[in-house]
């Protein structure tokens, strides 16, 4: 039997709060494509999702479309963002996925012909790949962070949908008018919000005029030292955008330099999404990696913390290990700086932590024999627009599995 949207309407006392909700929010001029997402957000507040989101998320979904048709529905899309495929600007639809699935690329890079993506090289779609890794990571933060906005203060809650529209003009404007100055204006403009929601989590309420990233970053640095290690990438996005000018007046600019202010500004984003997401969970800004404990990250990959380290520079650090992933075939270790344990959260249950250890001494019986990461083609690869470790794998897919 299939169930339509009619079947799916709320009862009438909850058709009555969404009609209330909803002339508030044509009131605010909210996009339709985003009303179902904040009436559940107004209704239900954060909740996991799972079972019970879903059953408290259909019948509100189901009024709007009800109400306004397809353009209340979700097209199931996180976000869309660029890629550079020789040369030329596609969209990568990044989906919105829930456990491990494995998908093939060049599925989601919208008007990309099946006989342009069959002709790409081993070194293209590596690259390809590597681009929409970091930009898939980036974007399901973001996404999360929108979700959970409640957590925010209204006025941060403000900057952040507004940053997340920035972000989204920045990749749909320069696929469809080539303006490769507004997509770097747009995407400078999401990364300043951002840092400014990092002042205003410190307890910061003055306004800052500046649009200079880096005095920002300066600003906030000051307030809470842990977000240091974003330096590089701010100073490289305003590096693209010194000023005001690029907005004004003729700056060159080519379209890998738009690409790539877009790649830094998801970053810094979702980065500081992250932590902050981070912060709300542990109930406290203070992180530290602690010895025999385990940690998951942003992807809910899975860390062991070995020992404390301190670096050739004299900074406390700890090496992690890390566990499982798709091909459970190996463990890898890794010096972080203890500054970055705020994009690390510990896991505190006691029968989630018990299950990770059994899980992780069976692997690591396994995994007796030290190997040169470059011999399997992993790495660990860390740019402005990004970090992440990893690299091409090719796997036996056999016919009968597929």
């Amino acid at each position: 039997m299939i169930e339509t949207v009619k079947d799916q309407l709320p009862s009438t006392d909850l058709a009555l709060r969404l009609l209330d909700i909803d002339e508030q929010f044509v009131s605010r001029s909210v996009p339709i494509r985003l009303r179902p997402l904040e009436a559940f957000k107004l209704l239900h507040g954060s909740i996991p999702d799972g079972e019970l989101r879903n059953s408290l998320f259909v019948p509100i979904a189901a009024w709007f479309i009800e109400r306004y048709g397809q353009r209340a529905k979700w097209d199931g899309v996180v976000a869309r963002v660029p890629v550079l495929i020789k040369g030329q600007v596609y969209l990568l639809a990044v989906p919105f996925i829930t456990g491990d699935s494995t998908l093939k690329l060049t599925d989601f890079i919208e008007e990309l012909s099946s006989e342009l993506a069959a002709s790409l090289t081993p070194e293209e779609l590596t690259a390809c790949l590597q681009s929409a890794m970091l930009c898939t990571s980036a974007v399901h933060k973001l996404y999360n962070a929108s979700v959970d906005d409640v957590h925010f203060s209204s006025e941060e809650r403000e900057l952040l949908q507004r940053a997340l529209f920035d972000l989204e003009n920045a990749s749909t404007s320069l696929k469809a008018t080539e303006d490769t100055q507004g997509a770097i204006f747009s995407a400078h403009a999401a990364a300043e919000k951002f840092l400014k929601i990092g002042i205003k989590r410190a307890g910061v309420a003055d306004d800052l005029i500046s649009h200079k990233l880096p005095k920002i970053f300066e600003k906030l640095v000051g307030l809470r030292k842990t977000y240091s290690w974003l330096k590089s990438s701010v100073n490289a996005l305003q590096n693209l955008a010194p000023d005001m000018n690029i907005r004004y007046r003729l700056v060159p600019r080519s379209t890998a330099d738009a690409v790539s202010a877009i790649y830094i500004s998801l970053n810094i984003c979702s980065m500081l999404a992250q932590v902050w997401l981070f912060d709300f969970a542990r109930g406290s800004q203070n992180s530290a990696f602690i010895p025999r404990r385990f940690y998951v990250d942003g992807r809910r990959a899975t860390f062991y913390c070995d020992r404390l380290h301190t670096t050739t520079s004299g900074d406390p650090a700890a090496v992690l290990i890390s566990f499982g992933g798709l091909t459970e075939q190996f463990m890898a270790e890794l010096v972080l700086d203890q500054e970055t344990s705020s994009l690390y959260l510990e896991i505190t249950d006691a029968r989630e932590s018990t299950e990770m250890k059994a899980h992780f001494e069976k692997l690591r019986q396994r995994c007796q024999t030290p190997i040169d990461p470059n011999e399997i083609g992993m790495g660990i690869h860390s740019t402005p627009e990004g970090s992440y470790a990893g690299g091409m794998m090719r796997l036996r897919i056999d016919e009968e599995s597929k």
